[in-house]
């Protein structure tokens, strides 16, 4: 409904004449009565005033109040929570959540509430994790920040660290001779200090360490690449370099980043983008012939997991390798569908930016809209066939979503029966 514009008092003009014939007497007579009308007036404004003022007083810092509750101390970005403070003649404050729909600090307040009172009980051995962004990683005050930017929620227990991300950077100061030279590492940060801020505010660490979508180390290390017959470094449409689970360089490498995070207490790794690229006839042609053999591919994929999960098992470290649910539900990765995969306990990615809208195959179209809960519901109940008898962990994202959203989501995934989750 269209809101009437206000276009302010109307102010009507009337011709008015000046009367010089009233007596003494009378004009005493009609200043004194307007004397004690004014008295009147002011009495009575008086008598209502100070209740008023009260009331606004007591309804303003009942506001103030509930926000404290509900908006975090401190606040990296608009994506997580805004607060906005306007001051007016009764100094009232108001707040709001910065969402795809702009909801006002009430309404936050019994959605969040609604939300703790329905959330599925966490069961033991249950995963469930937030996760900070990249930018995080510049300094401990800036991942200090980022963790004291996450809401409270009891059943969050750990905090997922981006180590190693997709395209080749570390985040982390890594000892890795490989790292170094070949300038992947970009942040100072020691990983004993990432643990310790992570424990200081109440949560378990865990990690994110991406495998072979690396384009940083095979330029510097082309061994760890693929290569061609004349030994000249394979390029993909955007010309970067693919790391390869075929080169025993690159299956060290990514190894010895594990290796480290556990050993330094991460408590869960997560291994992500187990991948590899896909070469047109022509390219194969004057590659090796093991790069377009299906088992094969599948094999180095399988096999790089497993060497991962043995060469920490000296630690208490749990390693488990991650897929994304678009590839599961269109039947496109080599590693999930692999009998050779040799664990039950997977890491399963929806992208809510990515399946938003449609999806194809040569078999159908699937739609997906509403809110993030709605599209995890949908996904999960498509693919649920191929995740049975696996331990699930269902991982949320999503640029355009804000955490609360997010964290709706995993609670929708919890109610199928998907206790574990992570959120961002």
């Amino acid at each position: 409904m269209k809101r009437r514009k206000y276009k302010g008092r109307k102010i009507y003009k009337t011709k008015e004449k000046n009367y010089y014939d009233k007596s003494f007497g009378g004009k005493f007579f009609s200043l004194l009565l307007t004397l004690i009308l004014l008295g009147g007036v002011a009495f009575i404004g008086y008598s209502f005033a100070e209740p008023m003022l009260n009331f606004s007083k007591k309804a303003g810092d009942t506001v103030s109040e509930n926000l404290n509750s509900i908006v975090p101390e401190t606040t990296v970005s608009t994506e997580t929570v805004t607060t906005q403070t306007t001051s007016t003649t009764t100094s009232t404050t108001t707040a709001s959540k910065t969402t795809a729909t702009t909801t006002s600090a009430t309404t936050a307040d019994t959605e969040f509430q609604s939300w703790e009172t329905t959330a599925v009980t966490k069961k033991t051995g249950d995963y469930r994790a937030s996760t900070v962004p990249v930018s995080a990683m510049r300094s401990l005050e800036s991942l200090d920040s980022a963790l004291f930017s996450i809401p409270s929620v009891e059943d969050i227990e750990y905090i997922e660290i981006p180590l190693k991300i997709s395209g080749g950077v570390i985040c982390y100061n890594c000892t890795s001779q490989e790292a170094r030279s070949s300038n992947a590492i970009v942040s100072t940060l020691e990983i004993r200090d990432i643990i310790s801020t992570i424990k200081n505010h109440g949560y378990k660490p865990a990690a994110v360490v991406s495998t072979f979508d690396d384009a940083i180390l095979p330029l510097r290390f082309a061994s760890c690449g693929y290569t061609f017959r004349d030994d000249s470094l394979w390029l993909d449409k955007n010309n970067q370099p693919h790391s390869s689970p075929f080169s025993d360089a690159a299956l060290a490498y990514n190894s010895y980043v594990i290796q480290e995070a556990a050993a330094a207490g991460f408590e869960k790794i997560i291994c992500t983008d187990f991948e590899i690229p896909e070469f047109s006839q022509e390219e194969l042609k004057n590659l090796d012939s093991k790069f377009g053999n299906d088992s094969e591919r599948c094999t180095a994929l399988v096999s790089a997991f497993s060497f991962f999960r043995e060469h920490s098992a000296d630690f208490k470290a749990e390693i488990f390798p991650q897929f994304n649910a678009e590839d599961i539900l269109l039947s496109r990765d080599e590693m999930f569908f692999s009998k050779k995969l040799n664990t039950d306990k997977i890491a399963v990615n929806i992208d809510i930016d990515s399946i938003s809208g449609t999806i194809s195959d040569r078999t159908g179209i699937y739609e997906f809209s509403g809110t993030p809960a709605d599209m995890t519901e949908k996904m999960l109940g498509l693919i649920k066939g191929e995740l049975k008898g696996k331990k699930v962990t269902v991982r949320i994202t999503g640029t355009d979503c804000d955490w609360y959203s997010l964290y709706e989501a995993g609670q929708k995934a919890a109610e199928l029966g998907f206790g574990s989750f992570v959120i961002g």
